[in-house]
């Protein structure tokens, strides 16, 4: 069969809890409009739609009611209700089912509401997203869960990212992965099967070209109680993808009986390896020369939230006109879409996990989940090529505490396991921390220019010495190969120039100095 997808975007009731008092029960009885429903556009937070609550995090409602269209006889088939992200912590009722609860605002989930499914239907969801009121909020304040710049910009909390239902067959495939190796031409299909299959079946494997030509494929029979699978296929002379050349191929799987096609997905991959030599970055085998830009994710009228991939695409063309070839997406999960045009347009990301403000168990284990889940969901994008844990010592304290510093160790040695197809960050430091171990000794400097001419040349002089003083721990607990490439991952100017330190030896100013006032200076 194919899939069907109903859009569940668009107009939702909005109903903000400041007391956090009230319940779906509480919600059936409101015949009489007691309570003060809004109207909010989904996907975005609900910042973006309510002037009194845009900086205001807390517990607010969301309700939605659907019909769902006509449709051929529902045996052997699953409805999936699927959520881009909510921020930060979800729980969800379906026809006065509760569902479940999902924590973390950057990942999807989903449920099956298969045997729900009426005429007319109900979809209602609480969200919480914490301020660092412990009492309010004792299992998870804002400084323990993964916000990223929300401590600057401002919190964005709800249903962020697009929400849907789609029509699966009852046995589908649930996830497909794809490790394609640029060396040999292979790619390795991983597939998971919701089921388990209850008779035999084939599954049925094909790889195009970017040209659209059929490049491999293959089929493998499937016993009655599979749940999962794993096949190679072998791609002559495979087209790697990079910004300048963006090739992509897409696989097809397909689970049939007796000819007929049960169910079908096609995702997209990239050919591309990255890797670092005698401190230099090798893409796909040659020397590539980093041009980038770092991109806060945030937007005018959606804060959080893509305006459209026409939108992105805008502004994907523009950077790549500019000379750019790099992204450095900051302390955010991206939207999906957001990396669907990276691979479709030729940029390379370089994600990064948001920083929560206190290292304490529970946040700890909330990074490795929130990691995991990011490499688990973006696994097929070639546009992402380097993986950051820590911005800036943000959430940590490398600095003082031997243990923080043990643990982001650790940390970098997971996550190169996990994903050994993408270069690994430990901290990206500035003046303020430095690296324990990575694949990249990056670092952030910002001065005032041009009366900062002086320190910058400084600071170039002993970064491509390699100072370990500046750029490793000096507690004799930091790794180092020695030809780590050095990448000024932030610079820029930090406020105004201190006019002072610009006068010549008359005590008069430099002729462009008045470019940067609106009148002559009083000088």
């Amino acid at each position: 069969m194919i899939r069907e997808k109903y859009s569940l975007d668009g107009a939702w009731d909005f109903l903000f809890d400041p007391d956090g008092e009230l319940t779906v029960a509480t919600l059936d009885q409101d015949a009489a409009n007691t309570h003060e429903w809004r109207t909010t556009t989904v996907p975005g937070p609900w910042q973006a739609d309510f002037d009194d609550l845009r900086d205001t995090p807390g517990i607010a409602w969301y309700r939605r009611s659907f019909d769902l269209p006509n449709s051929e006889s529902r045996q052997q088939q699953a409805f999936v209700l699927h959520f881009g992200a909510v921020d930060y912590y979800a729980e969800v009722w379906f026809n006065g089912t509760h569902l479940g609860d999902h924590e973390g605002g950057f990942l999807p989930f989903e449920f099956d509401v298969t045997g729900l499914l009426r005429e007319s239907n109900m979809l209602v969801v609480r969200v919480t997203d914490p301020s660092d009121n412990p009492k309010k909020y004792p299992n998870f304040p804002f400084s323990e869960i993964p916000h990223g710049k929300q401590s600057w910009y401002g919190q964005t909390s709800g249903l962020w990212q697009p929400v849907w239902l789609e029509r699966r067959a009852r046995w589908h495939i649930r996830a497909l992965r794809l490790s394609p190796d640029l060396s040999t031409g292979r790619v390795r299909a991983e597939l998971t099967i919701a089921g388990p299959v209850d008779e035999a079946s084939v599954l049925k494997v094909t790889v195009k070209a970017p040209d659209g030509a059929v490049a491999a494929d293959q089929q493998q029979p499937l016993a009655a109680g599979t749940t999962s699978a794993d096949l190679n296929l072998l791609i002559e002379s495979p087209l790697p993808w990079s910004p300048d050349t963006p090739h992509l191929y897409c696989c097809e799987a397909s689970l049939q009986r007796d000819g007929q096609p049960l169910d079908t997905v096609a995702v997209s991959f990239g050919f591309r390896s990255i890797e670092t030599r005698n401190g230099h970055l090798y893409l796909n085998g040659k020397r590539f020369y980093m041009r980038g830009v770092l991109d806060q994710d945030y937007y005018p009228a959606t804060i959080y939230t893509p305006p459209s991939v026409e939108y992105l695409e805008d502004q994907f063309r523009k950077a790549k006109k500019m000379g750019l070839n790099t992204i450095r997406f900051h302390i955010k999960v991206a939207d999906p879409r957001y990396l669907e045009v990276a691979d479709r347009l030729g940029l390379l990301i370089w994600a990064e996990f948001p920083n929560f403000a206190y290292l304490s168990d529970k946040a700890a284990a909330r990074a490795k989940a929130t990691l995991a889940g990011m490499v688990e969901r973006d696994w097929n994008h070639p546009s992402i090529a380097i993986w950051t844990i820590i911005n800036e010592d943000w959430g940590t304290n490398l600095v003082e505490n031997e243990r923080h510093r043990a643990w982001l160790k650790e940390m970098y040695h997971w996550l190169t396991e996990l994903d050994p197809t993408r270069l690994v960050v430990d901290n990206s430091p500035n003046r303020l921390s430095f690296h324990v171990e990575t694949d990249i000794a990056d670092y952030h400097f910002y001065q005032a220019h041009p009366d900062g001419r002086s320190k910058w040349d400084n600071f170039i002089e002993r970064y491509a010495a390699r100072d370990r003083d500046l750029l490793y721990s000096p507690n004799g607990d930091a790794v180092i190969r020695g030809d780590e490439p050095l990448i000024v991952s932030e610079f820029g100017v930090w406020g105004l120039p201190n006019i002072d330190d610009l006068l010549d030896e008359d005590g008069r100013e430099p002729f462009w100095i008045c470019l940067l006032y609106t009148s002559p200076s009083p000088r």
